[in-house]
């Protein structure tokens, strides 16, 4: 037997150039398919890319200044270690040297620092909204921010314009006060940050004799080439940077976690846009391909092969993905680049072009992988079934055959509409998987999504961060521990303000602990504090040492606090009810307070003994409970690495003889109450001791996240939604062309076209519940593990009942009504006609 090789393969892509310019109107159903989804995932892709990098950058704003961990006090040499550390990309100094605290007459308090070329260049400018001008280079320049021109009056400043101002030095025991200096201002910047601050020259710097290792003063800010650092890494930084004294290495001992808890929520996000794209672009391939089953088995009987039949199918397909994948790339870049930031910025309400979306090659890349990705996985499967027909099955193949059809045609006549509606729906299993899964797709998203956006609102966030509307810190009393800024009056006159509902005060004093009687007691506790990755390996030994040879160290030395019953109550609520009110007011008894968070559990029923700052003897008191990490400490001001105690107002006035306020909580009426706002600012800033924080000062920029977290979730919605709309609405169409005569002849026996609409309304109904059912199911539970995963401030769990019910009730209506409408459009003409045409 002679077999001829015959390379057929130009015939092959011949027949299949023919059979495709054929077909043009299924091929351009394939093409739109493949756009789209390439489109959609373009765009979406990129909006989330944007939101991470919004999302991470909202403390870089609030600070006004871009790092990733710092070091107080540095000394020269340890700024010339940081730059040769491995991993460390920039290495800047800044240090708070001045306060203007008088203009035109008018008490301010702005806060000037002077910054190195790194931290400013590297560091600051990028973390700005936006910034005019240069870095100040002689003495009587200033560059401020537009807080601060705001506080000074200033609506619109221009680069050179004077400004004559009184300030006060920030050095030890300076007789630098009220020095009068007019300024020429070289340059302004917009950012967050709830402080008015400026910056100096080098020059004005040195000579305000203040130095970057003097306390609270100087600090040195690490960018690492690796933001996501872990806590080996910040031991050994640590270790590199010889840290002395009370140095510790501030940075986020959650940072890598919280990443991958975002992360792999980002990745469910997209797996359930991955799968809409999926469901549609396989339907579209699914019926147009097996609309075509008996005509592939025709090329059979003519003598093409398997292989033959795949590389002619091949072709076709591969047409589509050249014309549609481009496609939905270009347009996914002008709506990523030109459309959707406009959109962003207008929705944030600001008028800078930094509120832009990001975009990089990868993720054309991606987009195009996953659109290439779903073709060949949703063909492949149909081609094999295909190539692996006979002539004579392939010619004999009319679809799916269905049982529950036949049975309802020896049915009784009088079936209800709604029963026949129902019983349709299950007459293809393949067709009521996909559709259902379609619409279960967008609508277990929306309500995860829903979720996420309610539990990150910025009222939501800041309500849960701040336990108060406003508080002011008497931020003298590290310096002078006698220092009364918080005065009866002035608190008397908060209280009188229109929409102050209640004020919590919380007294502090320094304490000293014996080492030889607090250290047996508080040893392990001490060795988990040291076991942090801010301390150096070698810290301890070298503390403890100082502690013991000296028993005034600062080693030894913690702060006793004093609430309130209206601070207790906050205290109570946030440690989930477990304090004892009765031992604590009624029996002195005291909570322990570790150092960030750690815990002092082995403390709890024993007695600490301790001598406060200008009182006789020395004190003694119980451990009845202790405050863990997920409460807020109520004091400000940091004491050292021992444990400070918490006691009540009475007992705290019993032991000292002259109780000072550190701080008080103010609480409005109403939260987020501006007018409020203003009036106790006016009261605090006649005292510039006095430091006061507000939940306004970040509620802008919180809002500003919030809204481009909503144009994520509703761009994400969008897109499943159209997707699901789309393959829905196909699937539909394509469920009423192949029915046609049997409609006609349901038609010709006395059902009338309404009763037909009622049948169609009824199927997509049905659809519409079980889709809606399962998702409640499924995403009531999902969503509740999605939002404790990607919920860094620990906000409650929200369920947003008006939206999600709005949403569904829609989704419901579309089912029923596109059926109605697809069936209208399809089934025109007669009886006669209808009973004429094939399906």
């Amino acid at each position: 037997m002679l077999v001829m090789s015959i390379k057929n393969g130009r015939i092959i892509r011949h027949l299949s150039n023919k059979e495709y310019k054929g077909h043009i109107k299924k091929n351009i159903m394939t093409i739109l398919a493949i756009c789209m989804t390439t489109f959609l995932i373009m765009v979406i892709l990129s909006l989330g890319t944007s939101y991470y990098k919004t999302l991470t950058k909202r403390s870089v704003t609030a600070e006004g200044i871009e790092y990733d961990v710092s070091l107080p006090e540095p000394t020269e040499k340890q700024v010339e270690i940081a730059k040769n550390i491995d991993g460390v990309k920039y290495a800047g100094v800044q240090v708070k040297c001045a306060v203007i605290d008088e203009y035109k007459g008018k008490e301010t308090r702005i806060r000037l620092f002077w910054a190195d070329d790194v931290s400013w260049e590297k560091q600051c400018v990028s973390a700005y909204e936006s910034f005019e001008g240069k870095y100040p280079e002689k003495e009587d320049e200033i560059v401020l921010s537009t807080r601060s021109l705001s506080e000074l009056g200033i609506k619109n400043p221009e680069i050179g314009m004077k400004i004559k101002v009184k300030w006060g030095s920030l050095a030890v025991e300076s007789d630098m006060n009220q020095c009068e200096s007019v300024f020429s201002l070289s340059g302004y910047y917009k950012d967050f940050n709830m402080h008015s601050n400026g910056y100096v020259s080098k020059e004005f710097y040195n000579n305000t004799g203040v130095k970057q290792t003097d306390i609270t003063n100087g600090n040195l800010y690490l960018s690492l080439d690796n933001p996501l650092y872990t806590n080996d890494y910040i031991k050994k930084l640590g270790n590199e940077l010889e840290l002395y004294g009370n140095q510790i290495i501030n940075y986020d001992p959650y940072i890598l976690t919280d990443f991958i808890k975002m992360m792999s929520t980002v990745v469910f996000l997209v797996i359930l846009i991955f799968a809409s794209g999926y469901l549609f672009i396989y339907n579209i391939l699914y019926i147009s391909i097996e609309k075509e089953i008996q005509y592939y088995g025709q090329l059979k009987t003519i003598g093409m092969s398997g292989t033959q039949l795949k590389k002619y199918m091949f072709w076709q397909i591969l047409k589509n993905l050249v014309i549609g994948v481009p496609v939905g790339l270009i347009l996914g870049c002008i709506i990523a680049m030109q459309v959707v930031p406009v959109f962003m910025r207008s929705l944030a309400n600001t008028d800078t072009k930094k509120q832009v979306v990001v975009f990089h090659p990868i993720l054309l890349i991606c987009a195009a992988a996953f659109s290439i990705f779903v073709v060949w996985l949703g063909s492949r499967q149909l081609i094999k079934k295909l190539s692996s027909f006979t002539p004579v099955e392939a010619m004999r193949f009319v679809g799916t055959k269905d049982k529950i059809c036949k049975k309802f045609n020896k049915s009784e006549q009088g079936a209800s509409i709604v029963c026949m509606g129902i019983r349709n729906i299950f007459r293809n299993k393949k067709q009521f998987l996909v559709k259902t899964l379609s619409l279960f797709v967008v609508m277990i998203s929306f309500l995860v999504i829903s979720v996420i956006v309610q539990g990150n609102s910025a009222k939501t966030v800041l309500d849960k961060i701040f336990t108060y509307d406003a508080r002011i810190v008497n931020s003298n009393l590290l310096d002078d521990m006698e220092y009364e800024g918080l005065t009866e009056e002035l608190i008397n006159e908060i209280m009188q303000i229109k929409g102050v509902k209640d004020i919590r005060k919380v007294y502090s004093q320094q304490i000293t602990y014996d080492y030889t009687i607090t250290y047996p007691l508080i040893e392990d506790y001490l060795q988990r504090v040291y076991d942090l990755p801010l301390f150096s390996e070698d810290q301890f030994q070298e503390d403890m040492q100082e502690w013991q040879d000296n028993p005034d160290s600062y080693k030894g030395k913690g702060r006793i606090v004093g609430i309130d019953e209206k601070e207790f109550e906050v205290l109570n609520k946030q440690s989930g009810g477990k304090l004892d009110k009765e031992a604590f007011f009624d029996d002195n008894g005291a909570i322990i307070c570790g150092f960030t968070g750690v815990s002092a559990k082995e403390v709890v029923g024993k007695n600490l003994t301790f001598q406060i700052y200008g009182e006789q003897g020395p004190v003694s008191l119980e451990v009845i409970n202790e405050l863990n990490a997920n409460v807020n400490n109520p004091h400000y001001l940091a004491g050292s690495s021992v444990p400070d105690l918490i006691v009540s107002e009475k007992t705290y006035k019993e032991l000292i003889h002259n109780p000072i306020l550190e701080l008080i909580y103010v609480d409005y009426s109403e939260s987020l109450d501006k007018r409020v706002d203003k009036i106790i600012n006016t009261l605090v800033k006649m005292d510039n001791n006095l430091d006061i924080s507000m939940k306004t000062d970040l509620y802008d920029q919180m809002y500003e996240n919030e809204i481009q977290l909503k144009i994520l979730g509703v761009s994400l919605n969008l897109v499943l939604a159209i997707l699901s709309f789309m393959n829905f609405g196909n699937m539909t169409a394509v469920n009423i062309q192949n029915r046609k005569n049997e409609l006609a002849t349901l038609l010709s026996i006395g059902m009338t076209k309404h009763q037909q609409k009622k049948m169609m309304a009824v199927e997509g109904g049905v659809y519409a519940i079980i889709s809606i059912v399962t998702a409640f199911i499924i995403g009531i539970p999902l969503s509740y593990l999605v939002s404790r995963i990607i919920n860094p401030y620990g906000t409650p769990y929200q369920f947003p009942i008006l939206e999600n019910a709005v949403f569904f009730a829609l989704m419901f209506c579309f089912c029923c009504v596109i059926p109605v409408i697809l069936y209208t459009f399809l089934q025109k003409g007669s009886i006669i006609d209808l009973l004429k045409e094939k399906a």
